[in-house]
């Protein structure tokens, strides 16, 4: 980091440290908490170091316990450390006096820069300025303050002349041989500034004061001047010019800016400005910006501030107009509610509460504070009014009420924290509370600072399972903070809401999914049928070109063999009738005187070589007539086409089927 962006250790005041912590406690430990500053406030003006952890400390061990919820001096000291640190910090902490006071006593020359700057600050404190950081620019800056440093008298002028001119009161006359650190001549604006003030210097200090105190009036006047000089050069960084900025206000993931300022920003475009709210400061969700004001935000620069929370309090953000700041309405339903059930104890008091009744006072709450339907993030101006139990409480204060004990050495079970409950009385007012303590542990231990769970832990606990309790019994306040993100904040808390969203969320991814899916199946289902049927379409115009042609010279083959299987039917039946003649004729001319013998012999088949069975089914050659067992004919024209006996074509003849 820059060291121009370091806060010195030394810039801290009483007055800065008491106020803080004033704010910063409960408001019913707000009494407790003014004795012990009043007490331990030192009798000397003067800066703090160490952040005021020591003066801390002090406080810690004076309050009788009644600050053990906040932790270690340490712990509180880095808390208040982060709840002072934003813009206009001193504006809202009322430090002023103090700046002022000192003045008489500090030898520290730096005061008078700072009442310099006043006059700035109440010059732009109706609005926030905000530039970009450039080092370099830092660095010329310095370089000339060290140069108007080199021209400080350190005692370097007639202090018996200057005494007399103080007693007669020619503070011109004085003002005129303080040393110019530019050459040009002093303007008649800053001659009267300085004169006056050098008379209401007097009027302080006396007119016969110490050389070093008019020593460090010489010092204020030319460092005034030289700061003048660099304000009057620097005018595109010190004074308004046409550049806006808008704060973009980030809390996980949402993005926010005010109504307010960005109306404002864009107020030459718009025509008119946004009306001030009473205690609200409304927001816009920065989506929405960019999408109705997108045209209109183009030449505005937007800056990223994050909304930071302290361990027990939200660190405030300034509003548009002077003197207002604010927390985000969330914010405020947390630490009305901590000072209910911590610093009141209004349940260990009230413990057997009327619902009813305590739900119609929580109704104002709706009509005043909580916007329960709103789901973008809104702030709460400071010393808002917000509805109190003040007639309740009244006639309950006086009931005594435990304090939570001390965690151990080395932490608390949840066994102690069930302990600790039931203690207290709690279970008097909500008998379920012991069945949170495991949850509400468990969000504890995980988000502990230290080795072992301490006290300020302990207070925690209760803390949130009181709230879930509560939560539980009023459903506004459960739909509020479900609307608000805030739900995750209260530890070990089961969002009924969140789960619902969730499980609505996932169910139509699912269907989104699954349409999605379906649109793409479809699309592609159509697709390939497309291509198919387009395939189909030419694989259909090309065969059926190359089918014909295939077909027509089938046909002609067909047509070949069919010839030549006709001329070798023609040429066998000629041969066989040829045959009959010839055997006609030989046994014309030899006539045989004997009879015939008819063999004996069984008929063998000429395919298996094996006796024929007469009654067994057969089959015969159409040209010889030779005989074969029916199974073995079938199996033998599947191989071969020629008759074993005769040579003469089976298959080709048309009556293969009719072997029989």
């Amino acid at each position: 980091m820059s060291k121009y962006l370091e806060t010195t250790g030394d810039l801290l005041t009483p007055e800065v440290l008491f106020n803080s912590l004033y704010r910063y406690v409960l408001d019913e430990l707000t009494p407790v908490t003014r004795e012990l500053i009043e007490k331990h406030l030192p009798p000397i003006r003067m800066f703090i170091w160490d952040n005021g952890k020591k003066i801390i400390q002090k406080i810690l061990d004076d309050s009788n316990h009644q600050l053990r919820m906040y932790g270690t001096a340490e712990e509180v000291t880095e808390n208040l450390k982060i709840f002072r640190d934003f813009p206009f910090a001193h504006e809202f902490f009322l430090a002023d006096q103090f700046l002022v006071r000192i003045l008489k006593y500090s030898k520290d020359d730096r005061i008078s820069i700072f009442i310099m700057l006043k006059e700035y600050t109440a010059k732009y404190s109706s609005s926030l300025e905000f530039v970009k950081f450039d080092e370099k620019w830092f660095e010329e800056i310095e370089k000339k303050m060290r140069e108007a440093d080199k021209i400080c008298p350190v005692y370097e002028f007639d202090f018996a002349q200057i005494r007399r001119q103080l007693t007669a009161g020619n503070f011109t006359e004085i003002i005129s041989i303080i040393p110019r650190f530019d050459s040009k001549p002093r303007t008649k604006a800053n001659e009267v500034f300085l004169s006056t003030f050098l008379e209401t210097y007097c009027e302080d200090v006396g007119p016969i004061g110490p050389a070093e105190q008019i020593n460090q009036f010489f010092t204020f006047a030319i460092r005034f001047e030289a700061m003048a000089t660099i304000i009057e050069t620097n005018s595109e960084i010190f004074f308004k010019n046409s550049v806006m900025a808008v704060r973009v206000f980030e809390d996980g993931s949402q993005r926010f800016v005010m109504k307010a300022e960005l109306f404002n920003a864009i107020s030459n475009s718009l025509g008119n400005k946004f009306k001030k709210e009473t205690n609200l400061f409304s927001t816009i969700p920065m989506e929405e910006v960019e999408r109705i004001y997108g045209h209109r935000v183009k030449n505005i620069e937007f800056l990223r501030t994050p909304i930071i929370r302290t361990k027990h309090r939200a660190v405030p953000v300034k509003g548009m107009i002077t003197g207002e700041y604010g927390i985000l309405a969330i914010d405020t339903f947390f630490e009305y509610f901590r000072n209910m059930l911590i610093g009141q104890k209004f349940f260990q008091k009230y413990n057997k509460p009327d619902w009813d009744v305590l739900s119609e006072m929580f109704e104002v709450f709706f009509d005043v504070i909580y916007k329960i339907d709103s789901k973008t993030p809104y702030f709460v101006r400071h010393a808002a009014p917000i509805p109190d139990i003040s007639n309740i409480f009244n006639t309950i204060k006086t009931i005594p009420a435990k304090d939570i004990r001390n965690a151990k050495i080395d932490g608390f079970t949840v066994q102690n924290l069930k302990n600790e409950l039931i203690h207290l009385g709690l279970t008097n007012a909500f008998p379920e509370i012991v069945n949170h303590a495991e949850a509400v542990y468990s969000a504890v231990d995980r988000l502990k600072k230290g080795k072992y769970l301490s006290t300020s832990d302990l207070f925690e606990a209760v803390f949130h399972s009181q709230l879930i309790c509560i939560i539980d019994r009023i459903p506004k306040f459960k739909t509020f903070l479900h609307n608000q993100s805030g739900c995750g904040r209260v530890l070990g808390y089961f969002c009924e809401l969140c789960q619902k969203a969730s499980d609505d969320q996932k169910s139509s991814d699912q269907k989104s999914i699954n349409s999605s899916d379906k649109t793409e199946k479809k699309t592609l289902k159509s697709s390939e049928q497309q291509k198919s049927l387009e395939s189909s379409e030419n694989k259909n115009k090309s065969l059926s070109l190359k089918e014909f042609e295939e077909m027509k010279q089938k046909i002609l083959e067909l047509e070949e063999k069919n010839h030549q299987l006709n001329e070798q039917n023609m040429k066998l039946l000629q041969e066989v009738k040829e045959l009959k003649l010839k055997k006609l004729s030989i046994d014309s001319e030899n006539p045989s005187t004997n009879f015939s013998v008819i063999s004996t012999e069984t008929p063998r088949c000429e395919i298996c070589d094996s006796e024929l069975d007469t009654t067994g089914e057969t089959k015969k050659c159409p040209m010889c007539r030779t005989r074969f067992h029916s199974k073995c004919a079938i199996e033998y024209i599947k191989h071969e086409i020629k008759c074993p006996s005769c040579k003469g074509t089976l298959r080709n003849s048309m009556i293969t089927p009719k072997f029989s």
